[in-house]
């Protein structure tokens, strides 16, 4: 069973993080709109290598190989992390965008399925 937690907002400085043990952190933080970087510290936030038994997997399973010591996500895919062959965590886009319109012009939603 999975717990939800929080999202990761690509226009913010803010870095997600889960404790994978007692000496590894994963650390999920934007570099910019589109792009963010899976990285791993040990507990006192020293970077450490990618552990052997880390793989990041995209939507198409195909295996994402780490650089310079990093995951590289966009915000458009979504990613498994499996841990010793064990499915850790879900990365799933959201695929939303904010509709902003100007005063004075009637929006609505036609449901699809009529």
């Amino acid at each position: 069973m999975f717990k939800r937690h929080q999202s990761i907002y690509y226009k913010s400085d803010n870095i997600n993080y889960i404790e994978l043990n007692d000496n590894c952190i994963i650390h999920i933080k934007p570099i910019d709109n589109t792009i963010a970087r899976i990285y791993f510290t040990d507990n006192t936030n020293y970077p450490i290598e990618v552990p052997t038994d880390v793989k990041l997997f995209d939507s198409n399973k195909i295996e994402q190989k780490p650089f310079l010591n990093n995951f590289l996500i966009v915000y458009f895919e979504n990613y498994t992390l499996y841990y010793q062959n064990t499915l850790l965590l879900k990365l799933t886009s959201q695929h939303l965008q904010k509709l902003i319109v100007k005063d004075g012009f009637q929006t609505g939603v036609i449901d699809s399925d009529v």
